[in-house]
């Protein structure tokens, strides 16, 4: 049914077939529609959380820039919030943050550790194909979901403790600086 303007326009029937140079029985391109779903769905996960992530990473570093600002900031203030960003480390690390470029260092050990990075050679794979996922995508594809959840609730933690640190820094007079307008 057509609808326009929220009324009926036109009702017909009609056979949705698939492209007839590509081979793939019905049962394969169902397992793959379900996990180009799933996918799809873990993808705005990942999104959501490496935007949160982002955006914990740049409070911390307007925070040990307010810290470098200040010179009588207290030495244990100072401990504190390098404290936090180096539990914030491997936590960025998983969604991109602070993740060197391993064409430029030569080191790819670490590539393995971001999940935006393992996520999308997953999700292009298996998207790129008119066919079956493979035993190793749909191993990866389940592989995913727990890394990305760990990560998550880690990420969470730290966005969970922020608003105590920052209300610390407050009560010592510390401020980090405003966001400056665009073009200034």
């Amino acid at each position: 049914t057509l609808r326009v303007e929220d009324k009926d326009a036109a009702t017909n029937s009609f056979t949705v077939l698939g492209d007839p140079e590509i081979e793939i029985s019905a049962e394969d391109r169902k397992i793959w529609f379900d996990t180009a779903l799933q996918l799809h769905g873990l993808q705005k996960t990942l999104n959501d959380a490496a935007d949160r992530v982002n955006e914990l990473n740049e409070k911390i570093k307007a925070m040990q820039q307010a810290l470098k600002d200040n010179a009588s900031a207290p030495a244990a203030m100072k401990t504190k919030v390098e404290d936090f960003a180096k539990k914030f480390e491997p936590v960025g690390r998983r969604f991109g943050v602070g993740a060197e470029n391993p064409f430029e260092t030569g080191n790819f050990e670490r590539l393995n550790e971001n999940l935006r990075f393992r996520f999308g050679g997953l999700k292009g794979g298996v998207m790129g194909s008119t066919s079956r996922p493979t035993e190793t995508q749909m191993r990866q594809t389940s592989e995913i979901r727990p890394l990305l959840e760990k990560a998550v609730q880690d990420a969470n933690t730290l966005i969970n403790a922020l608003p105590a640190l920052l209300k610390e820094l407050a009560d010592a007079g510390i401020y980090p600086a405003p966001v400056k307008p665009i073009g200034q």
